[in-house]
């Protein structure tokens, strides 16, 4: 088993491990009748980051797979079980990479009146765009201009979406939170859009959304 290892080692070691997953999911994707493979190997990360820093990558992402299906065996990733998945390997590890990369006390997005959402993450430029005047550009810009950063009442977010029930509005919601998380990587664990029962909803203290024009 692989010794454990310090969030500031992970974060070191993000580039390497995005770098490894980028390659492999390219792997699963252009061919998806992958899974007869016994093993997956990586060869982009070697030669940008020299065999070293690679393989000590690898050993975190053994540490990561501790209790799968699957393991690190020098720059392969193999099956420990027949019948497994190289879908359900590269969920794990793309929930590992997000989960290190919002291991932070803020994360900052900006929106725009146009309803443009971005977010840098280390070199990469993230963004989503929701319809200018849509229901969800509407409510989530509303939240972002909320100065005192309380809840919201639902009933104020309904005129302002123009929403006739509660649970249209809740629904607009969960769509805000599914189309943020899968765009701009944000933790699943923390939702960017807070809700309260009685109080309504408000941006999650996490997240620094800046409103410009």
């Amino acid at each position: 088993m692989e010794p454990p290892f310090s969030p500031r080692t992970i974060r070191e070691y993000l580039p390497i491990l995005s770098s490894v997953y980028a390659s492999l999911e390219i792997d699963v994707q252009r061919h998806p009748a992958l899974d007869d493979r016994e093993y997956l190997q990586t060869f982009l990360s070697e030669a940008t980051f020299g065999n070293s820093k690679t393989n000590y990558a690898m050993g975190i992402l053994n540490n990561w797979l501790q209790g799968t299906d699957f393991k690190v065996d020098n720059f392969r990733v193999i099956h420990k079980k027949e019948g497994a998945r190289w879908a359900d390997f590269i969920r794990i590890f793309d929930a590992k990479i997000v989960e290190h990369q919002n291991d932070v006390s803020i994360i900052a997005l900006v929106m725009t009146k146009d309803g443009r959402v971005t977010r840098t993450l280390g070199e990469v430029f993230l963004q989503h765009d929701f319809e200018k005047g849509s229901q969800k550009q509407l409510l989530l810009q509303h939240l972002a201009e909320s100065r005192n950063h309380d809840y919201v009442p639902t009933e104020i977010l309904r005129n302002v979406i123009q929403s006739k029930t509660t649970q249209v509005t809740s629904k607009v919601v969960e769509e805000i939170r599914s189309n943020l998380a899968s765009s701009l990587r944000l933790p699943l664990s923390r939702p960017i859009i807070e809700s309260k029962r009685g109080s309504g909803y408000r941006i999650d203290s996490l997240y620094n959304v800046v409103p410009v024009d």
